[in-house]
């Protein structure tokens, strides 16, 4: 992802982050007070849904060229506790290539835990994310779809900030590092002992829902 870019991004998620949890932080502190119960203002455990808006992008370590690009996300998980989740996360994207050679897809395929925290009493959770990860390319080269896969680990963190104790603003970063080892030209499997490794990020902005 260009330098340039990446702050422009990095900057909006933390605007954006700040404006929803400034005013939802002072609704809590007002209405908690002495002698009374602590309100649940937010969820974590059960069944959640969410999706939105992703900037990717991607870098080759082999020559130091990097792309960026635009997408969307969809996550599914479990909370088997206020703090311990499994979830799964699609998301697809269509990248610019370097030079200006026109564009190309980039999917992930993420199965992993996030861990919450301060869940309950707080309407802002942070979370901190692992997963294993399927990644795939493709672009059509001259008419033919040319594609490239491969496994890889992901980290990230990011934090939900929530309207209700179901429904919260949610956005997230997180890398993924890995080789693509795996490469087809049209219904051709390319025998290759040749890999690339790359390392993609994402920049995650939506909304999630969890069951009541």
């Amino acid at each position: 992802m260009k330098r340039d870019s990446s702050i422009v991004l990095v900057a909006a998620i933390l605007f954006c982050a700040g404006a929803v949890a400034a005013p939802l932080a002072a609704q809590q502190q007002a209405s908690a007070s002495p002698g009374r119960d602590i309100l649940t203002r937010s969820k974590s455990a059960g069944f959640f849904l969410g999706g939105g808006l992703d900037g990717d992008g991607i870098a080759d370590s082999n020559d130091n060229s990097t792309e960026s690009g635009g997408g969307a996300s969809l996550v599914i998980g479990y909370g088997f506790s206020p703090r311990w989740s499994l979830y799964s996360e699609f998301s697809g994207a269509t990248m610019n290539a370097a030079d200006g050679f026109g564009t190309y897809s980039l999917a992930h395929f993420d199965l992993g835990t996030r861990i919450h925290f301060r869940t309950g009493p707080n309407v802002v959770v942070p979370f901190l994310q692992f997963a294993v990860s399927g990644r795939a390319i493709s672009a059509d080269v001259d008419g033919t779809t040319v594609t490239g896969s491969g496994a890889g680990f992901t980290f990230g963190a990011g934090l939900n900030a929530h309207f209700t104790p179901a429904v919260a603003f949610s956005t997230a970063v997180t890398w993924t590092a890995g080789d693509f080892d795996k490469f087809q030209v049209g219904s051709q499997v390319v025998s290759t002992n040749a890999s690339v490794n790359a390392t993609s990020a994402r920049i995650h902005l939506g909304i999630v829902w969890f069951a009541q």
